[in-house]
């Protein structure tokens, strides 16, 4: 429980983990195949409501919100679009899950 003048910092939720897994592999793959192209519609679509999901459980939501309101994807390439979804999403801390500890000769691996 927190005091009353203190807030609970938002997490990132396994939905927004998965999300910004398959966006980012999906970006990099145009990225691949067409690095000066330019990024679709559905593309900044998706990016833009990426972003307004993942903005408020980083550590920059800020930057998020900076990047909501002035990046226009369209006039961007894809490589851009990747670039830029690599530094943002560096931002957000996603839970490590726990593995059982694994033994080798009666010592843990890490």
């Amino acid at each position: 429980m927190t005091a009353p003048n203190e807030q609970e910092e938002p997490v990132p939720t396994e939905e927004l983990f998965a999300m910004t897994r398959e966006l980012g592999e999906t970006l990099k793959s145009f990225s691949d195949r067409d690095p000066y192209g330019t990024p679709s519609d559905a593309a900044a679509k998706v990016f833009a409501g990426w972003l307004a999901e993942s903005g408020p459980v980083s550590k920059r939501p800020g930057h998020f919100q900076d990047v909501l309101d002035n990046y226009i994807v369209v006039d961007n390439t894809n490589r851009d679009l990747f670039d830029l979804f690599n530094i943002l999403e560096s931002y957000i801390e996603f839970p490590v899950p726990e593995m059982p500890e694994k033994l080798f000769i009666g010592l843990p691996v890490l």
